[in-house]
């Protein structure tokens, strides 16, 4: 776009308002699968015509978050992936917010005083350990695999995620 010095008046309106482009539209389309499987179980905009508690969201939410995070990244019931369903639980959680259908069960809160004092001892283990220790994450690295036989890496690379591997008595032990 050329630089005229001149804008276009839809553009100074435009600028003002909510932004759509900076939305995922992979992200909206899957969200908007999540959200069927939920209108073609429970009604379409159910969630608008009466209460509903935030912990039951929170809580479905979390489950979807947990178990992405333990290495699961579709639900087995609905085929949709783990982080969409979470999205899709705080979508309906925020939009019940919005409109004044969230029943609001969510304990007292946790004085800010703890968070401070949390983020003080935080601040002193990193300064205790200032090199931290590189994690042991899901992506195998190679030294795995060196007390394994070639026939037992065969087997665990051919296994899908949900497989469990009968390894030989040698590396079994290993």
């Amino acid at each position: 776009m050329k630089d005229s010095g001149k804008m276009n008046p839809k553009d100074a309106l435009g600028v003002a308002k909510n932004p759509h482009c900076c939305v995922p539209l992979t992200v909206l389309a899957e969200l908007g699968v999540a959200m069927m499987e939920g209108s073609r179980k429970y009604g379409r905009h159910n969630y608008r015509c009466t209460d509903i508690r935030a912990s039951i969201y929170y809580d479905a939410a979390r489950r979807h978050l947990d178990a992405w995070w333990e290495g699961e990244d579709i639900d087995k019931d609905s085929g949709i992936h783990h982080l969409i369903k979470a999205i899709a639980s705080l979508t309906v959680c925020r939009d019940g917010e919005i409109q004044g259908k969230l029943y609001d069960d969510r304990p007292p809160k946790t004085p800010a005083v703890f968070y401070k004092h949390l983020a003080k001892i935080t601040k002193g283990v990193i300064e205790k350990y200032p090199n931290e220790v590189k994690p042991y994450i899901n992506k195998k690295p190679d030294y795995w695999t060196w007390s394994f036989c070639t026939d037992c890496i065969v087997k665990i690379a051919n296994a899908d995620e949900y497989s469990t591997v009968k390894l030989c008595k040698k590396c079994s032990l290993s």
